[in-house]
């Protein structure tokens, strides 16, 4: 059943594209002054679909044939969704405005690009996450997965940039980032627990082979 796999994709991306971070803030700056945040979108959407294509079939197709290294990085995404929800939580208690800071000259293109390509959170969230969430699903499955997380964030980027003027003064509020953050910790320890369940019977499987 192909929705399963895409609600899991989705509910994924979801609960990592919402957090406060250096793209979706550049993308609200751009949106409320009306600079290119269409432009800005579809540069964070490529970034995105290119490395969650590289997470689902590139790291994924190396691992299959290394069924440690399979188990390994499943432990590795077990601790880093553990760490990533208790890092949002921490926020959830210190709750933050959603600021940007200017370009400082390098353009708004420029800084894209750089907000996505050099930042090492979207890197470990796409490739690696993305990559040992993939690994489970074969054929079909796993198209379903990543079309599922791609959908969230070609609503998110471009519903920044559609409707980012008027949900400005909204979301640069504390408490509405509380309730934002607090469904993201929900989501995160599912999925850590369920990483946690999938390494142990990946354990289990290779430790019974000898």
């Amino acid at each position: 059943m192909l929705f399963l796999p895409a609600l899991k994709g989705f509910l994924l991306m979801a609960s990592l594209i919402v957090a406060i971070g250096p793209q979706n803030a550049f993308l609200l700056r751009q949106a409320v002054r009306r600079e290119q945040a269409w432009r800005v979108a579809a540069i964070f959407l490529f970034g995105d679909v290119s490395m969650i294509l590289l997470g689902g079939f590139g790291v994924g197709h190396v691992l299959a044939g290394w069924p440690w290294a399979t188990c390994a990085l499943t432990f590795f995404g077990t601790l880093y969704v553990f760490w990533f929800g208790l890092g949002v939580f921490r926020q959830m208690l210190r709750p933050k405005t959603l600021t940007a800071a200017a370009p400082d000259g390098r353009g708004i293109i420029g800084t894209a690009l750089a907000v996505t390509f050099l930042n090492p959170h979207v890197l470990l969230d796409t490739l690696i996450l993305i990559g040992t969430m993939a690994l489970p699903f074969v054929g079909a499955d796993k198209v379903a997965f990543m079309l599922g997380a791609m959908s969230v964030s070609t609503i998110w980027f471009f519903g920044i940039a559609w409707i980012g003027q008027k949900l400005a003064p909204f979301l640069s509020r504390p408490e509405v980032w509380r309730v934002i953050d607090g469904f993201i910790v929900f989501i995160m320890l599912i999925l850590s627990v369920s990483l946690a369940v999938d390494a142990w019977q990946q354990a289990e499987t290779l430790l019974s082979t000898y």
